[in-house]
């Protein structure tokens, strides 16, 4: 199961703003708008506050760090979303921090550090000079909180409103006209154009958005994108298409992310981890998990009303089916020339069928064994007549002599098989 620190720190980054700061509607309504109209999750709400307040917790103690990091080094990101952080917490009623006036010097603070920071054309490094793509990353946090500020209305963030919009409006010019540097970075520009036309219509952000969308979305016949990486599908890619979708009348792309969703519930283990190991990017060894989806799928529930996506999102709820067995293959050398094969296999739940492969010019003989019809180079050892219990073994003994070393031989893990007996196969090839 996910641990709740986990839990906890991996959707409050995205949840404190994204989740209660929804277009056209409250705080809390557009958190917590369920399938029913006017019905509202109060402990959906209860728990992204919680999420909240302890982030913007751990931003009030830590933002020191994230100014050194716009002013020492231009990089604006994570000021910028501590900014988004303490803004949500600030106008959201439920949270404890609520008109709280000690969040408005932090602020204040981070909104100058990255107004200073803010090259002339509108963009900010982040590793990459005047980089296009990470300007898009604050550029969507920085929205986001101005919407919500503006909302609020209250004069105190009158001057906070105003430094955040001046950066808003100057980062426009340099995303139309800048480029990027991967297959993911185009919809993330263009949501950030997207957000920005929303509040300022200006024709090039326009044709810059139609230009990319008119190279069509780089996803795959499976639902995944090209670049097969969970984390770029959850933080950017779907989030960007969804706001496609509501900013730019671009209501297509709902059934892009959802057939996206519907490609990770395939790859996500009964502990919560979603694969990486097929990703193109560097999080193809990093640790993922279902929490980074969650709003998307909780969004695409609402809007599909698919059962699956309200499933993922109390997937620590979920019942959970368990098989195990465990499998031992022996091989020894013997005298004549031959290798002895053992198989044994304990605390099986679960029919089976194990596996391997030899290179031709060797023969397996062993009692059981019997050819394989159309397949002259196999033979298969069934047990018949044998109902596996839960504590159920067994063991099969074949001998192999082979042409070539036995280091070329590569037993293949047990796998699951079908029907009440229990199979076991050995096949040379």
């Amino acid at each position: 199961m996910i641990a709740r620190r986990t839990l906890l720190a991996r959707t409050a980054g995205t949840i404190t703003a994204a989740g209660l700061a929804g277009a056209g509607a409250g705080p809390a309504a557009a958190a917590s708008r369920s399938g029913t109209a006017g019905q509202v999750d109060e402990d959906f709400v209860a728990f992204v506050t919680m999420a909240a307040d302890r982030r913007a917790a751990e931003v009030l103690t830590g933002y020191g760090a994230q100014l050194a990091e716009v002013r020492d080094l231009g990089r604006a990101r994570a000021a910028a979303r501590g900014l988004r952080t303490l803004t949500s917490v600030y106008v959201h009623d439920a949270s404890r921090y609520h008109q709280d006036g000690a969040l408005l010097g932090p602020l204040e603070e981070l909104a100058d550090a990255l107004a200073e920071a803010q090259y002339d054309d509108g963009l900010w490094d982040q590793g990459a000079v005047h980089s296009p793509p990470d300007t898009a990353f604050s550029v969507v946090d920085l929205n986001l909180a101005f919407g919500l500020l503006e909302r609020d209305g209250r004069p105190a963030t009158g001057r906070l409103r105003a430094t955040v919009e001046r950066m808003l409006r100057s980062a426009g010019p340099g995303l139309a006209h800048g480029g990027v540097h991967t297959a993911n970075h185009r919809w993330l520009v263009c949501a950030a154009l997207a957000r920005v036309h929303h509040r300022w219509p200006d024709a090039s952000y326009a044709r810059r958005i139609e230009a990319w969308l008119a190279e069509g979305i780089d996803q795959l016949a499976g639902g995944e994108y090209s670049e097969r990486s969970p984390t770029y599908s959850a933080v950017v890619t779907n989030p960007a298409l969804l706001t496609l979708a509501r900013h730019y009348d671009r209501a297509d792309l709902y059934a892009r992310v959802r057939d996206n969703l519907v490609a990770s519930l395939y790859v996500t283990e009964p502990n919560g981890e979603v694969e990486s190991v097929h990703s193109r990017r560097q999080d193809q060894a990093a640790l993922r998990y279902l929490p980074e989806f969650w709003l998307q799928y909780r969004e695409l529930a609402i809007r599909y009303g698919d059962g699956r996506f309200w499933s993922s999102m109390d997937f620590p709820h979920r019942p959970k089916e368990w098989r195990g067995l465990r499998t031992d293959v022996t091989v020894r050398e013997m005298t004549d020339g031959g290798w002895e094969l053992d198989f044994e296999v304990r605390d099986s739940a679960v029919p089976l069928a194990l596996e391997l492969c030899f290179r031709r010019g060797g023969e397996l003989t062993g009692r059981g064994l019997e050819p394989v019809a159309g397949t002259p180079t196999s033979s298969s050892a069934v047990r018949r007549r044998t109902r596996w219990a839960r504590t159920g073994s067994s063991s099969v003994r074949a001998t192999a002599r082979a042409a070539s070393s036995p280091r070329s031989w590569t037993p293949a893990s047990a796998t699951p098989g079908s029907g009440a007996r229990s199979r076991r196969t050995a096949s040379a090839s």
